[in-house]
């Protein structure tokens, strides 16, 4: 995923969104946590952040079972809050 994707994408929810901007803040930092300490992610954020990206990038099928998937997803939206948290 390129830099001006998240911008996009992070932007776009920053404008109009700020319930689903928390939403996304709180569930990367539960898997931040949760793969620090545990090696494993927690399943609600995940899902959580899985929803969000079929939301906003329909276009680009991952899927939960996948561990590269569940590696990028997580990887994009951590982009997309240290984007955020630049501002």
């Amino acid at each position: 995923m390129g830099v001006t994707l998240i911008k996009q994408i992070a932007d776009r929810i920053s404008m109009s969104e700020t319930d689903t901007k928390q939403s996304i803040k709180d569930a990367v930092e539960v898997l931040d946590e949760s793969t620090l300490t545990s090696k494993k992610y927690d399943s609600a954020a995940l899902q959580s952040l899985f929803s969000y990206w079929h939301r906003y990038i329909p276009n680009a099928k991952q899927s939960i079972r996948c561990n590269g998937c569940r590696k990028t997803v997580f990887k994009f939206w951590k982009r997309v809050v240290d984007d955020w948290e630049q501002e």
